[in-house]
């Protein structure tokens, strides 16, 4: 397989390994499994950036603390339900 990406001007990423599977229309944002593409590591991060926003991604992304029932980060000092 290869990165599905294509930039504005008409190229694709020519990555073929560290592919991963991203949904056109996230999940948490109503997209379901007819969305699905085939992106690189650092397209699907870009990808997400897109969506929900950088601040957001670094936030929750590869968050080493707790998580609650819903996989959201939990702050300092909140406990899973």
């Amino acid at each position: 397989g290869q990165c599905t990406y294509v930039s504005a001007d008409g190229h694709r990423c020519s990555e073929t390994s560290f592919l991963e599977f991203d949904h056109r229309q996230p999940k948490a944002l109503g997209g379901g499994h007819g969305t699905v593409r085939v992106l690189c590591r650092a397209h699907n991060q870009f990808a997400a950036d897109l969506a929900f926003g950088r601040q957001y991604m670094d936030i929750h992304r590869n968050w080493p603390g707790p998580k609650g029932a819903e996989g959201m980060p939990l702050a300092r000092g909140q406990s899973a339900p």
